[in-house]
């Protein structure tokens, strides 16, 4: 028999969280473990699995360090704490599965589930930093309950988001938006489960609610990692395929119908439609609008095709109008020309494009500008003479084309005396546009925002960023 080597019992039952902590040291110098595996067994049932998992870290580590001369009974000692850590562990992962309706209904019984993890975690560190010591440590350890877990709620997720059943062709777009909204009102749900019952079960430095929070983000990069981690990439694909099909169909629709009913109204003579004691169009929402949507994106970038269709059916419409007495003729004109101009400077604060270099930020910059130009020639062909949003357009392509940090404080401050209602969130909208800009650098350009600026000329078409639809972009 090898001779048993010297331990320290003393240093050894000071240990925090070691195996060697958990045990009774008897007169003898042996470990002995102070519970049966029948008693083990009872406190898993009665779902006292804290318990259960330090009696059962006592008994495996009896079994390591005692020298053993029957093969036999060394193998049954083994098979006999392997099936308790199999009862055991089937019994918390059930509870880590089960996640969403415990952490409400039996919030105990999750963190009792959470503690008996990090105490397996920290038996695996105490193993792990034996064996550089000694040179091996027992097979059954580490037991990496960390992967298990984390592999348990990743199939709980696929379960509770499974793929989408297919629609037939006779009501697509009613299954799709069916599905989208209540896989919305599912994931809005889960969200408030994890930060209100899941998180207060974990330890605070577990931070579980970090990769949740990137939701609450406006940027699309940080959404879309986000949507990767939640749904699979097929049902995904198949999402996307489905919901541009049904767009690209219902703006259609909803184009010629509107187009349609506005002509007949038209001919008719019929009053149009009177809302909040104002004349009223669905024509801004229905056709303005699903085109500037392709504004500002990183497919804009690589074509032309979204202006050329907007300057295209902005051009036959205004044809029409100018049948209208010039009174009535301008006032619509400048309604359409700042309804095109605010829905193009929304695209932008919707932070759907970030530029990857210093030649894209002159790419983004060239684009926006040309584009404007563009517009404001055809509104001015057909009579208006209204510049201001044109003015506005172009300061901001200016700062996202500039590199000096001075010269973009100069850009921002020429733009906020002529729109002083423009805010530190529309600021940072613009400024994420660009490649980089440090926490520093913005810090100086923002601050040019608390400067009044006195503008005798400040008039209530300057009063674009408080405008609703751009305030709800942020």
């Amino acid at each position: 028999m090898k001779e048993k080597p010297a331990y320290n019992s003393k240093e050894r039952l000071n240990t925090k969280g070691s195996p060697a902590s958990m045990v009774i040291l008897t007169a003898n110098g042996m470990l002995r473990c102070g519970n049966t595996e029948k008693d083990i067994k009872e406190l898993i049932e009665q779902q006292r699995y804290f318990k259960a998992d330090q009696h059962l870290i006592k008994l495996e580590y009896e079994r390591s360090t005692n020298d053993v001369t029957n093969d036999e009974s060394t193998k049954k000692e083994e098979k006999d704490i392997n099936s308790l850590y199999e009862l055991l562990s089937a019994e918390i992962f059930n509870v880590v599965k089960e996640s969403f309706n415990i952490s409400k209904e039996h919030p105990n019984l999750l963190k009792m589930a959470v503690q008996v993890k990090i105490q397996e975690e920290k038996a695996d560190q105490i193993y792990l930093e034996e064996k550089e010591k000694s040179g091996s440590v027992p097979e059954f350890r580490p037991r990496q309950w960390d992967t298990k877990w984390l592999s348990v709620l990743q199939h709980s997720v696929n379960e509770r988001i499974s793929e989408p059943l297919g629609g037939s062709e006779d009501n697509k777009t009613d299954w799709l938006t069916q599905y989208l909204v209540q896989l919305r009102s599912q994931l809005k749900a889960d969200f408030d489960t994890i930060v209100n019952c899941i998180n207060p079960c974990y330890p605070e430095e577990s931070n579980i609610c970090l990769n949740i929070m990137i939701a609450v983000i406006p940027s699309e990069d940080t959404r879309q990692q986000l949507l990767n981690t939640l749904l699979p990439e097929k049902t995904i694909n198949h999402l996307e395929n489905e919901y541009f099909s049904v767009l690209r169909s219902d703006a259609r629709m909803c184009m010629i119908k509107s187009l349609h009913i506005e002509e007949e109204n038209w001919r008719s003579g019929k009053e149009p439609l009177v809302l909040n004691d104002c004349y009223h169009s669905e024509l801004p929402i229905d056709i303005i609008q699903p085109h500037c949507k392709k504004l500002v994106t990183e497919k804009w970038l690589e074509c032309t095709e979204p202006i050329d269709e907007i300057l295209e059916i902005t051009e036959k419409h205004l044809t029409k109008l100018k049948k209208l007495k010039a009174p009535h003729y301008q006032d619509l004109l400048m309604e359409i020309y700042q309804q095109l101009m605010t829905e193009y400077i929304l695209r932008i604060m919707k932070k759907r494009l970030s530029c990857k270099t210093e030649n894209q930020e002159k790419q983004v910059a060239d684009q926006i500008q040309n584009e404007t130009q563009h517009l404001q020639k055809l509104f001015n062909f057909y009579g208006s003479e209204d510049t201001v949003l044109e003015s506005a357009l172009l300061k901001i392509a200016e700062i996202i084309r500039l590199k000096d940090v001075d010269a973009i404080i100069v850009e921002v401050a020429a733009l906020f005396r002529d729109f002083p209602d423009i805010g530190k969130e529309h600021v940072r909208a613009i400024l994420s546009m660009k490649v980089s800009v440090k926490r520093s650098d913005e810090k100086k350009i923002l601050k040019i925002l608390n400067t009044p600026m006195n503008d005798s000329n400040s008039s209530i078409k300057r009063k674009l960023f408080s405008n609703p639809t751009l305030f709800k972009a942020l």
